[in-house]
């Protein structure tokens, strides 16, 4: 069977758990979580988790402090991209560092508008969107000029919000008018 392993097509036997997947890579003691289909998969639960046909795998590694939350924030990024293509939207770029300000998320265009998308996640919607505060958002605000700036760009432009919450998708469109 084939699998998507961190982008790339693998061969494996059909009815391998995500256990034995991890063993006959050779870098279980590197990894420290695992996601299938966009789904974090709990260690304790690898040995019985069978994986199936072109399965999307992403075995991830610690890289420093705060790595499971740079996970899910990774994840719902990912899926997020995911549902603005099919909202046929072009992804420009993702992960803009407008120096000390911070970061742009998704920066995409659709009809001739560039769209600048700052995703949240978390297990409840209301905690989602309270994370965009105030402050986060004059920083938002900030790195969007920054960007237009050294860009040189003079374009129709909106700043949307993402929120993703399990499967589900919210799209909210011009949160700042």
């Amino acid at each position: 069977m084939t699998l998507i392993i961190n982008g790339e097509n693998k061969e494996f036997e059909e009815g391998m758990s995500l256990q034995n997947i991890i063993t006959n890579l050779q870098v279980e003691d590197k990894v420290m979580a695992a996601a299938v289909n966009m789904e974090i998969v709990k260690k304790d639960e690898w040995e019985n988790y069978i994986v199936k046909e072109n399965d999307k795998l992403e075995l991830l590694q610690f890289v420093g402090g705060g790595w499971l939350s740079k996970i899910k924030g990774d994840l719902a990024e990912k899926k997020a991209c995911e549902y603005l293509i099919s909202q046929d939207f072009k992804i420009i770029e993702q992960n803009f560092y407008a120096k000390k300000l911070g970061e742009l998320d998704i920066i995409a265009s659709k009809d001739k508008t560039l769209h600048f998308i700052e995703v949240k996640s978390a297990k409840e919607y209301e905690i989602a969107v309270n994370n965009l505060n105030p402050s986060k958002l004059s920083k938002l605000k900030r790195s969007v000029d920054y960007y237009l700036q050294n860009k040189k760009l003079a374009v129709d432009y909106c700043i949307d919000l993402i929120v993703v919450v399990e499967d589900e998708i919210d799209f909210l469109e011009n949160i700042t008018f």
